[in-house]
């Protein structure tokens, strides 16, 4: 083998050694609204309309959806595709698929979400105290299904030095004002959110009955009992049967 051969192959080694695949996400989401195959059919056929979204499942029996995603930036996209077409949906999880070859340094960046018990928002003094952890520590775009005191952040692992124990226990103890807790939020599960929206729809179709049943009353007082008390030739009878 000469120098440029040689040179060609180390070259390919040093690619194939700094090459790191696209990593994916396996989304899981909550749908409501869900009736008949038709719902499933529209839900499929929308999401399939964005790019960089494939292996999509809807689920009409158990009010749920999967899809397999590129890029994080999607997940909003299927949200609110879902929503334009008349839908309810939220996001359960959103889990990497680690592809085979990847690099070690994706294997150890972990998403997750840190609920602040007792807080109705976030302060700005909790990004201040996670921006110092950078680039260690990356704070995600959260959800629109998202409580309003969670924080969805991106950290590098390693353990035993820096981990999750690491960051909540720094923001615990360099806060000024006192937190009721800090753990992480686990979002409720696809079946929790199904019965949610199932409850949901059941109120809806009480509440639809109970205007049918309000509106149907002086219609009953009208047609039955007003007409078949009055005589035929009354006034207001005749107006009724008016043609």
């Amino acid at each position: 083998m000469d120098e440029s051969d040689s040179a060609k192959h180390s070259s390919g080694n040093e690619k194939s050694s700094l090459y790191v695949p696209e990593v994916r996400s396996d989304v899981r989401l909550a749908v409501g609204g869900m009736t008949c195959v038709a719902c499933v059919r529209a839900i499929t056929d929308a999401v399939s309309q964005l790019e960089g979204v494939s292996d999509i499942s809807v689920n009409q029996v158990g009010k749920s959806a999967s899809a397999l995603v590129t890029r994080a930036d999607l997940v909003e996209s299927i949200v609110t595709i879902i929503e334009d077409i008349g839908y309810e949906c939220k996001v359960i999880s959103v889990t990497p698929m680690v592809a085979v070859g990847a690099s070690e340094r994706v294997d150890k960046r972990r998403n997750i979400a840190v609920e602040f018990e007792g807080m109705k928002s976030l302060p700005r003094e909790i990004k201040n105290i996670l921006e110092e952890f950078e680039p260690n520590v990356t704070i995600l775009k959260p959800f629109s299904s998202d409580p309003l005191n969670v924080l969805r952040i991106s950290y590098t692992s390693s353990a035993p030095h820096f981990t999750i124990r690491t960051i909540i226990s720094t923001i615990s103890t360099n806060m000024s004002t006192p937190i009721t807790a800090v753990s992480i939020w686990h979002p409720p599960s696809s079946d929790e959110v199904a019965r949610q929206m199932y409850r949901k729809e059941q109120r809806k179709l009480l509440f639809r009955l109970i205007v049918a049943i309000i509106a149907a009353i002086p219609i009953f007082i009208i047609g039955i009992v007003y007409m078949s008390l009055v005589k035929a030739d009354n006034p207001g009878r005749l107006y009724f049967e008016r043609p």
